[in-house]
């Protein structure tokens, strides 16, 4: 069953697992249950890249509230691929209504080893580094692009459970719906063209052809990559 989760716009909206993506489509790609020509793997490869196509569009933000303890500098999340934003907020208790004010003054360091962060393989280990220091009860709100999701292994099948939300800020907007389909059909039949003659594949240029103006169209549509509003009420909570 899809797995609904709630999401800063109105209502909900359904995210699916990769083993739901695969079989709409194949749905799509018209592959029969017997004799497919596209294996899982196949398969989840093209779902791969069109996840990574469709959160160019549909980056989406993470948020992380931070205790100021006097010091300039604090360690990030370790999904921290880049800031988006940084702001100082006063915490003491019945002051909430106070927005909170944004630094303009802020360095992200990746990679240096010192008493902040504990390098380690294929992690974003960074710290935040303000042009002053600020103490409690300042909270420090960082606004962040986390590392892209992704499905991992195309052949690991342990992945087929999990469900990824292609437009993390979105609420129920549906481009990233279409154009997530219209990036895994091009990247299938693509895939298709390349096998060789009596491998299952037939001459799918045209099929390629319309997909990828699909994919194309959608995104002239979408007006540069999209994230959370810079300020939204409770955001932060």
């Amino acid at each position: 069953m899809p797995i609904a989760i709630t999401t800063f716009g109105s209502g909900t909206k359904t995210i699916l697992t990769r083993a739901q993506r695969r079989t709409e489509l194949r749905r799509q790609l018209r592959d029969g249950e017997t004799n497919q020509l596209w294996a899982d793997d196949a398969c989840n490869s093209a779902l791969n890249e069109a996840l990574a196509y469709t959160h160019l569009r549909y980056p989406g933000t993470q948020r992380v509230k931070i205790v100021a303890d006097g010091n300039r500098a604090y360690r990030l999340p370790t999904d921290c691929m880049a800031i988006k934003r940084v702001y100082v907020q006063d915490g003491t208790t019945g002051t909430t209504a106070v927005p909170p004010e944004e630094q303009n003054n802020w360095e992200q360091i990746k990679g240096f080893d010192t008493d902040y962060i504990t390098p380690t393989a294929n992690a974003y280990d960074s710290i935040l580094v303000l042009d002053q220091a600020w103490s409690a009860p300042n909270l420090i709100l960082v606004v962040y692009a986390p590392i892209p999701a992704q499905w991992g292994d195309a052949g690991d099948v342990s992945y087929d459970n999990t469900a990824i939300d292609l437009a993390p800020d979105e609420g129920t907007d549906r481009f990233a719906e279409l154009l997530f389909y219209a990036a895994a059909r091009t990247a299938a039949y693509r895939w298709a063209m390349a096998q060789l003659p009596g491998a299952g594949s037939e001459d799918y240029g045209r099929e390629y052809a319309a997909a990828m103006q699909e994919r194309d169209k959608l995104t002239l549509m979408i007006s540069g990559p999209r994230e959370t509003l810079r300020l939204t009420t409770g955001i932060f909570g």
